[in-house]
């Protein structure tokens, strides 16, 4: 049955359509793809670029940083999905569009072109450990903790540091495990040796490197160096172990008195001098009068000597360091003292830490028969005037000449270990002694009396 006219004419008309799309469909550029109604303009890529250009334009003019604009381009000039080039030879018109997009594509790539043609900023980097520590090269030594306490062994560790330095080690590996040294220093800490000087001729034994030849970390055996100063020690404490303190102890000499000039501060040594073991921080048993004094008791000052130093320097606070057990007779002497004296008086018997940084930070200090003071002196940065009877003998790194900016006093009486008539050998002789000595006996000399 015939159709109707009109729906032939209709089923014709969509026929020749469908003929029309197909033929369209097959000629169409794989390219052409219709978006956000630019018609048959291939013009997302492009839009995104000419969206990006003007972005990295107006970083680069507002910011006058070339990289901002070139790290924006740079990621979209390199990629396999987007190609200036390419994309803008498909416009059809060659509008100003296509211009813009070459324009800036040629600008971006000059600015890369230059940046990479001018010369690179050096940037040196710092090797270090996995535990921050720093990176040496050169032979290493190890210092391991001595015998003694904290006193004692700062001198094995400042001699060890100075016995390196002049052998041409480069780095010295603290190993300490005492606890009273993992108070004050970071026991495992990385010390480079570059940063110091050390003038003048200095002899340094070699028998311990022959008998650890060939081994990778040398370790001290206590060696001194002949000829080795005072300044020399303090060289190294201050250029080098310093580098070792833990955080609190180097929090606590940054604090300063208001009234430093006009402080002293004096160390007396407790504990085993009057009757404890070194091991017994404190005891309720009394001071044995009768007993034999311990023989380094002659070597102390006297109280009255400390009422010279007081007097002729007119000092008006003194802050006395001492052990916890609180027996040395001194501290109740300058107690009852202090009116007539005209000062005042603080005892401090705290930690170790905070003790042994209040003889670090002193800018007068009076030192007693002790390595823990004398020791502390050399590492002391702001000591102006050190008085002393004597040196600790083997232990103290101290000496007459000292270092530029301390002023050293000495003070001599007829008492010693050997010799001190008309006090017998007992804790009441040398008690009697301490406490009312006339100190008209005492002498006063600038430096050394030698």
């Amino acid at each position: 049955m015939p159709l109707p006219a009109d729906r032939a004419t209709s089923r014709a008309t969509s026929s020749t359509r469908s003929k029309r799309r197909q033929r369209r469909s097959e000629t169409k550029p794989a390219h052409d793809i219709r978006c956000f109604g630019c018609g048959r303009v291939p013009c997302c890529g492009l839009l995104v670029v000419a969206v990006i250009a003007i972005l990295a334009l107006s970083a680069y003019v507002i910011s006058d940083r070339a990289g901002d604009a070139l790290t924006i381009l740079d990621m979209y000039l390199k990629s396999d999905v987007l190609n200036v080039d390419a994309a803008s030879s498909t416009l059809e018109n060659g509008g100003a569009l296509q211009e813009f997009v070459k324009t800036e594509a040629s600008t971006t790539r000059s600015l890369r072109a230059a940046a990479s043609s001018s010369s690179p900023v050096a940037v040196t980097e710092v090797p270090v450990t996995s535990t921050g520590s720093p990176v040496v090269d050169g032979p290493a030594m190890q210092v391991t903790d001595g015998s003694g306490r904290l006193g004692n062994n700062l001198a094995f560790i400042l001699r060890g540091l100075l016995f390196a330095k002049l052998t041409n080690h480069a780095v010295v590996n603290l190993k300490l495990d005492t606890k009273s040294l993992r108070e004050i220093f970071d026991g495992k800490a990385v010390l480079p040796l570059g940063s110091s000087k050390v003038e003048g001729s200095r002899f340094c034994p070699e028998k311990s490197d022959k008998r650890q030849l060939g081994r990778p970390v040398y370790n001290f055996q206590g060696e001194r160096c002949k000829g080795a100063k005072a300044q020399d020690y303090r060289t190294m404490a201050l250029e080098h172990l310093q580098q070792a303190f833990l955080p609190e102890f180097r929090h606590c000499l940054l604090q300063r008195s208001e009234e430093s000039e006009k402080e002293l501060t004096i160390h007396l040594r407790g504990q085993d001098l009057w009757g404890l073991a070194e091991h017994e921080l404190t005891s309720d048993k009394p001071i044995p009068m009768e007993a034999n004094a311990h023989h380094w008791l002659w070597h102390q000052p006297p109280c009255t000597m400390y009422r010279k130093i007081i007097v002729e320097e007119g000092f008006t606070k003194v802050l006395v360091v001492t052990s916890p057990d609180l027996r040395h007779v001194c501290i109740e002497w300058l107690k009852s003292n202090a009116v007539n004296l005209g000062i005042e008086v603080i005892v401090q018997a705290h930690s170790l830490r905070e003790d042994f940084c209040a003889l670090t930070r002193a800018s007068n200090l009076v030192l007693s028969f002790s390595t823990l003071g004398d020791n502390a002196a050399v590492l002391n940065q702001r000591l102006k005037k050190l008085f002393f009877r004597e040196f600790a003998q083997t232990h103290s790194l101290l000496d007459c000449d000292l270092w530029p900016g301390t002023t050293l006093y000495q003070y001599n009486m007829p008492i010693n270990e050997g010799s001190h008539q008309p006090y017998g050998n007992t804790y009441r002789d040398v008690i009697q002694w301490f406490t009312g000595y006339d100190e008209k006996q005492i002498s006063k000399h600038m430096g050394c009396n030698r």
